[in-house]
C-alpha cells in the first residue's frame, strides 16, 4: 500500500483596529497568521508517511481503547502499525458531546500525548497534534490510546503513522 498525504496547516486572521481617542490616525488592519505551513508526505519524505487510519467511534460506557496493532475498518484489511511512529493525530469531538479525554492507554499504552499526558476536548472541539518523526514506535507493549468521556459520545479520528 502506498500513501501520500497532503497537509495544510492554516490559522490566518484579519483584525481592525479601530481609531481609538484622538489620536489622528484613522481604523487599521492586520493579518496575523502562526505556523501556516503545506507539505506532502509519503514513504520517502521526512518525516515518512507510510499508512493512515480513520474512523468515526462511539464510546461505550464512556470508554474507549484503540489497540494500534489491530486498527479495523469496515471493508479493508486490519492495520498493524507495530515498527511505525504516529506521525499526526487529529481528534474531533462532536458537537453536543462531554468533553473527550485522550491519553495513553492503562495497559500497554502508547505515549500519544507523551507519558501519562492527556488532552481533554470541549464539545466541538478538535486536536491535531504534528510528531515530526519524534513520537514512539508502535510495539505490543505502547500500541493502546484510550478514550474517554461520559457515555456513548461519538468522535472523529485520523491517525498518519511512518
Amino acid at each position: 500500500m502506498s500513501v501520500e498525504i497532503k497537509q495544510h496547516n492554516l490559522l490566518r486572521v484579519t483584525q481592525t483596529i479601530p481609531n481609538i481617542g484622538n489620536t489622528g490616525v484613522g481604523a487599521a488592519t492586520r493579518a496575523l497568521g502562526l505556523g501556516e505551513a503545506s507539505r506532502t508526505l509519503n514513504a520517502t519524505s521526512t518525516p515518512p508517511a507510510t499508512d493512515a487510519y480513520k474512523g468515526t467511534f462511539a464510546l461505550s460506557g464512556g470508554a474507549l481503547t484503540l489497540d494500534l496493532t489491530a486498527l479495523v475498518e469496515a471493508g479493508l484489511p486490519t492495520l498493524d502499525m507495530t515498527g511505525l511512529k504516529l506521525q499526526t493525530i487529529k481528534v474531533i469531538n462532536a458537537v453536543g458531546n462531554g468533553p473527550l479525554t485522550v491519553s495513553e492507554g492503562a495497559a500497554n499504552g502508547y505515549p500519544v500525548y507523551g507519558a501519562a499526558g492527556s488532552v481533554i476536548l470541549p464539545a466541538g472541539a478538535s486536536n491535531q497534534q504534528d510528531y515530526a518523526d519524534n513520537a514512539a514506535d508502535v510495539a505490543t507493549a505502547d500500541a493502546d490510546i484510550d478514550f474517554a468521556g461520559t457515555g456513548s459520545e461519538l468522535f472523529d479520528l485520523l491517525m498518519i503513522f511512518g
